[in-house]
């Protein structure tokens, strides 16, 4: 087993300074090279005078006396001068939450120009200069792409606003960072960037008297070096209180001089000598036993973790790694370790929106919209003492609970979770006393905390240097292993995607010696290789899946060490198919009181059942819930929520009060200034949809976009008369049961009822009109009525909503004709689009001719449902034939759980 670089650091500074290190303070990137570090000093019985440990960050602190701000202040103070430098006419939508990406943006880019001592006045002129310049559309080919393959459709048009926006806050860019430094500064606060800048520039121009004091600087491990950083070594190098000790092997140094992974380390060691001769540093090319696995999904790489770690668990567990490089596989991990590790240490976080504490403010919130406050205090002070509550409580229940290896790791967590949460809102409590969220309601703040809680990661507390390590590329700077599991190694999660998540263009930022792509792809490059050169097993596991965006590629990093390297891969593939063999969903016997337990269906509800009874089963009988998903997530039906509602409101306002839309009431939308009337209502939707979509200038795009398609198609359908919006409607459907007859309530929320005139003959029908976000047309054809009832991959499951709500009405008022309609926004942009369905292969303008027969199948549908016996025997809830509908279920653990 070779020596790993800490220990080789602690026995060289034993070796050249004794048992007393007390002068010595040493210096690492993070705080967990330092309990390891520790560890190594100590390793036998003689007696150590300890050094001083800080990291980086800890370092410029004490150096500077200005205190440190979070990023959430930071953003809020961002904000606040924004409303201030822009005219208050072209920011009245802009909110905080629908701020605050672009604020955590801005902070990011004055992290990085003050990082890297460049002048602020310089860069931001350049910025401004160069988006004045019109190059063409905001939105990229490849992001438009991106939404063409999401919505199907989407217009470059609709980005204009949006640009124009961006290029107003993009012209203030200078002031906002004078401003915000200034006031910080008055206060006696900083952000670290400016931190930073500050102790270097007030060492360069001696104004801060720097003694040493006897003490000798030992900077550990570092790789790719900020200005600021530099600085402060070269200032201490050439008062000789500092030595340097990099980590690195001559493979990527010298072997190939080029290889991305050597970039900064080459030019720290001319800069800054190593203390540690070169003959510690030739370990990659050294004998390893090396695997590359493909695997058919991320499901089945963290099965795969039992069988390694009963193999390569070597005997001091801290001496093998799980190396996580999508954080969302941490828990499928933690769920697969085998019962014989009973110790583990995690050091990656997990996320918060995964906890019980994230339910429980979800909850909060739906509660607090019933009856809604506009004091912001009493919203903030209620919900902390509501987590307050809650976490006493999970600490009691958890005293009743088994102390095992799992519970414990969940009972910690669970605790940290409810910790954090507690902590954050409390933060914001602080910020509002401030008189930071002036300008911010309720709504806004709600907005804002469901998104930080949403990003916020919990730590595990645990003794580090102890058991089984489990962590990110990241949390594995300057540890060594001797057997690494990696997972998740594609190609666009190590290394991550190239995102330009800057308002500095990336030639400027390139120019000024910020940082780019580029420099983040060689810093993960060289993590990649150092975590590689001193083990001996290594095992790099990837998803060979291409779903989606997802190409199923590994990652550039492994073909590299394919091609490249002297060593030899052993490849292997894992297949899910024999674990889905061996554990296919089983059925659950249908409960006796089923027809009390359902008294209502949707036709949502009754789609869910022919797709798959078991995930009817989950969510109708037993009505489990499942998390809203992320906003971040960019999903359809989050999009669809506020398209909903915007155009509920448009036509509430836009119809006469007998109903009537005519052509002149909607021509505004399509004349000049259009997009700002758009605008008005999908601010109102935020306000008043119940949704949890995180405010988005590109969704905001979208929504304009699906918005000017349907008016556009009214405008040309014009005089029409609207009977409903979002009308609620239930109907009494009768069956057989058992040896009689049953009802049950059937219904839901029509998108419009309108009055149009027949397309052939000009008399009245009566049209369900349903608004669709997403999906294909074509897929909604019903040839015949059988095709409704019968699971297959492309039943018209949109019809049958449809028909449903046509026969609930029919049923209601059988003199009307009714006709189904599906209206696709992201489709009806076409000259010669028609939201009405095809049956039979001709347009449906009424339905009332086979209605009495959809009825019948209806019928027969509920008795097969609600039906729990049979010759005395117990029926049941099948699972479906196929799992092609299983991969992507909310329920897919409560089915295939061993």
């Amino acid at each position: 087993m070779k020596i790993p670089f800490l220990q080789l650091v602690a026995n060289d500074l034993r070796e050249k300074y004794g048992n007393n290190l007390s002068r010595l303070k040493i210096i690492f990137p993070n705080k967990r090279a330092s309990l390891f570090f520790n560890d190594y000093l100590v390793s036998d019985d003689t007696p150590v005078w300890a050094p001083t440990y800080q990291t980086i960050s800890e370092l410029f602190r004490s150096l500077s006396p200005l205190n440190p701000i979070d990023s959430i202040e930071a953003v809020c103070r961002i904000y606040n001068i924004y409303l201030d430098l822009i005219e208050e006419e072209k920011t009245e939508d802009v909110t905080l939450d629908f701020f605050y990406g672009w604020g955590e943006m801005i902070l990011s880019d004055f992290e990085d120009i003050d990082k890297n001592m460049v002048d602020a006045q310089r860069i931001f002129t350049n910025v401004s200069d160069y988006q004045n310049i019109d190059f063409g559309n905001f939105l990229t080919e490849e992001q438009i792409g991106v939404l063409q393959h999401f919505f199907k459709s989407f217009s470059e048009d609709s980005s204009s606003k949006i640009k124009e926006r961006f290029r107003l806050l993009w012209n203030q860019l200078a002031n906002i960072y004078k401003r915000l430094n200034t006031e910080l500064q008055a206060e006696g606060l900083a952000y670290e960037g400016a931190l930073y800048r500050q102790v270097i520039e007030t060492l360069k121009h001696e104004r801060m008297s720097f003694e040493a004091n006897n003490t000798l600087y030992v900077f550990v491990g570092f790789n790719v070096l900020d200005k600021v950083e530099k600085e402060l070594f070269t200032f201490l190098k050439k008062r000789e209180c500092a030595i340097f000790y990099w980590d690195y092997d001559t493979y990527y140094t010298k072997e190939h001089p080029n290889m991305e992974a050597g970039r900064f380390v080459r030019e720290n060691l001319l800069l800054f000598p190593n203390a540690l001769d070169e003959e510690h540093f030739a370990n990659f090319s050294t004998p390893k036993h090396i695997e590359f696995v493909a695997a058919a999904s991320n499901n089945v790489q963290a099965a795969a973790i039992a069988p390694w770690i009963e193999q390569n668990l070597t005997e001091d567990p801290k001496r093998t790694a799980i190396v996580v490089c999508d954080e969302n596989q941490i828990l499928p991990v933690l769920h697969n370790l085998p019962k014989n590790v009973s110790t583990i240490n995690v050091t990656k976080g997990f996320p918060l929106m995964q906890t019980p504490a994230y339910s429980l403010v979800e909850k909060f919130f739906r509660e607090q919209e019933k009856q809604p406050t506009d004091s912001l205090m009493q919203l903030l002070e209620s919900l902390s003492a509501e987590i307050k509550v809650a976490g006493i409580k999970e600490r009691d229940a958890q005293s009743l609970n088994s102390e095992d290896r799992k519970d414990s790791i969940w009972n910690e967590l669970y605790n940290e979770a409810y910790y954090q949460t507690y902590l954050l809102v409390n933060h914001l409590l602080e910020i509002l006393r401030k008189g930071l969220f002036n300008s911010s309601t309720a709504t806004t703040i709600r907005r804002l905390l469901r998104q930080l809680v949403r990003q916020t990661s919990i730590p595990f507390h645990g003794e580090p240097a102890m058991g089984l390590q489990i962590m990110g590329v990241l949390e594995t700077r300057n540890l060594d292993f001797d057997r690494i599991l990696l997972l998740s190694v594609n190609e666009g999660t190590l290394p991550k995607k190239a995102s330009n998540a800057s308002f500095i263009p990336y030639f400027i930022r390139r120019e000024f010696g910020l940082t780019t792509y580029e420099k983040k792809t060689a810093v993960f490059a060289y993590y990649f290789y150092r975590l590689l050169q001193r083990a001996t097993h290594l095992r790099l596991s990837y998803n060979n899946a291409t779903t989606g965006d997802e190409k199923g590629e590994r990652s550039r990093f492994m073909t590299q060490i394919l091609v490249e390297s002297p060593h030899v891969v052993h490849h292997l593939v894992l297949n899910s198919k024999q674990k889905t063999a061996t554990c296919r969903p089983k059925a659950i016997n249908k409960p006796l009181d089923l027809v009390d337990r359902l008294k209502h269906l949707s036709p949502t509800a009754l789609n869910s059942y022919i797709n798959c009874q078991l995930q009817f089963y989950y969510s109708r009988v037993l009505r489990l819930e499942t998390p809203p998903p992320a906003p971040e997530d960019f999903q359809a039906n989050q999009i669809g929520s506020l398209f909903h509602k915007a155009a509920e409101l448009l036509y509430q306002d836009k119809c006469t009060v007998e109903g009537v839309v005519t052509p002149e009431a909607l021509a505004p939308f399509l004349q000049k200034g259009g997009t700002a009337l758009f605008n008005k209502y999908i601010l109102r939707a935020y306000e008043e949809a119940d949704n949890t979509v995180q405010r988005n200038a590109l969704i905001d795009s979208i929504v304009q976009f699906f918005l000017l398609n349907l008016v556009r198609y009214d405008h040309d359908q014009a005089p029409f008369t609207i009977k409903g919006l979002e009308q609620e409607i239930y109907t009494d459907f009768s069956f057989p049961y058992k040896d009689g007859e049953q009802r049950v309530s059937i219904g839901g929320i029509i998108d419009r009822l309108d009055i149009v005139r027949h397309p052939k003959d000009g008399t009245d029908i009566y049209r369900v009109f349903d608004y669709k976000t997403g999906g294909d047309p074509n897929k909604q054809e019903i040839k015949i009525l059988d095709d409704l009832f019968e699971k297959k991959e492309k039943r018209p499951h949109y019809a049958f909503q449809t028909l449903l709500y046509c026969l609930s009405l029919y049923k209601k008022e059988p003199a009307h004709q009714y006709a189904p309609a599906l209206f696709f926004t992201n489709r009806a942009y076409k000259d010669d689009y028609t939201p009405y369905l095809t049956y039979q292969s001709s347009k449906c303008y009424t339905a009332n001719s086979f209605l009495d027969e959809f009825e019948d199948e209806l019928k027969e549908l509920l008795e097969e449902l609600f039906a729990t016996e049979k010759d005395g025997q117990r029926l049941q809830f099948l699972p479906p034939e196929k799992d092609d509908v299983c991969q992507h279920c909310n329920f897919y653990n409560f089915c295939y759980q061993a």
